[in-house]
């Protein structure tokens, strides 16, 4: 977008009121710029419609007769007498100023109108470069997920339970994707996948909804909590810098579970995922305390 002293610059070009020193560069940048130029042939356009726009001016009382006489005895040395009239009350016609005023402003209000098209197209083309880019970060981490899942599959090959287990949770978990891709915009959604340094098996995702402040967490497997421990999630909020809650999750038999999450305050940009085990008393603490078993970036 054009910036505030290139919109002064342009109206002080067209208006004659740009000062020297500034000229030359204004023009260079003129050049260069084809935004600019567009900005200076709309106010160029503006400012000759307001001048089409206002009253013809009438000429003085008896000039034309006293031209005439001077035309036709010039040269005779005859001597041009004045003509004078009373000295009228002079009136000041209201009616066309007020016409040129409200044509004035007609004529800005369309300029403005057209500038104000043009940034809103812009911003429609920057905000489907965006969208374009966010879906395809998201059909990366999409695969890498299922990248995932199938290793694990293979690592299992040679235990058919948990073959047929992993074969479950893999199906489980492209339909939770599926849907999830389906009822949310693609623009808004924030796929993360949470990994553990401790044990290559324990793998969860998240898809978090930054404008609805709501998100999805699932875990594929995790060991069986210790008594008096409790999972806790944790969003890592990339203004601050500091974590928030996001609750707390049991696992069922095989070590999954599925919990749907808000944090605590609000996030104003989540930038990484984090799953730690925390002692009952330290659940209501405002940082994890207790070791991290899964975590993932999502910048």
């Amino acid at each position: 977008m054009m910036s505030e002293l290139f919109q002064q610059q342009a109206a002080d070009f067209v208006t004659g009121a740009l000062p020297p020193a500034e000229r030359d560069g204004f023009l260079a940048e003129l050049t260069r710029d084809p935004q600019l130029a567009a900005e200076v042939a709309d106010l160029e356009n503006t400012y000759a419609q307001l001048a089409r726009l206002a009253p013809p001016i009438e000429l003085p009382p008896g000039l034309r007769e006293r031209t005439l006489m001077a035309a036709t005895t010039g040269g005779t040395g005859a001597k041009i007498i004045p003509i004078t009239h009373p000295a009228r009350p002079r009136r000041v016609a209201i009616l066309p100023w007020l016409a040129t005023g409200l044509a004035a402003v007609t004529a800005f209000l369309l300029w403005v109108d057209a500038r104000e098209q043009r940034t809103r197209a812009m911003l429609a083309t920057e905000k489907a470069e965006a969208a374009e880019l966010v879906r395809d970060r998201l059909a990366q981490e999409a695969g890498e997920l299922r990248g995932t899942l199938a290793r694990s599959a293979s690592a299992a090959a040679n235990n058919a339970s948990d073959l047929q287990r992993l074969r479950s949770e893999n199906q489980r978990t492209t339909e939770a994707l599926r849907q999830a891709e389906q009822r949310a915009e693609v623009a808004r959604l924030q796929v993360v996948t949470l990994s553990s340094k401790l044990d290559a098996r324990y793998l969860a995702s998240v898809a978090w909804d930054a404008e609805r402040q709501t998100g999805i967490l699932q875990i594929s497997h995790l060991p069986a909590r210790q008594p008096a421990t409790e999972y806790k999630l944790w969003v890592i909020d990339a203004v601050t810098g500091q974590p928030k809650g996001a609750g707390t999750f049991r696992l069922d038999a095989d070590g999954r579970a599925r919990l749907t999450f808000q944090p605590d305050s609000t996030v104003g940009r989540a930038s990484a995922f984090a799953v730690s085990l925390e002692k009952a008393e330290n659940v209501s603490a405002p940082a994890p305390k207790g070791p991290i078993f899964l975590s993932g970036s999502g910048a």
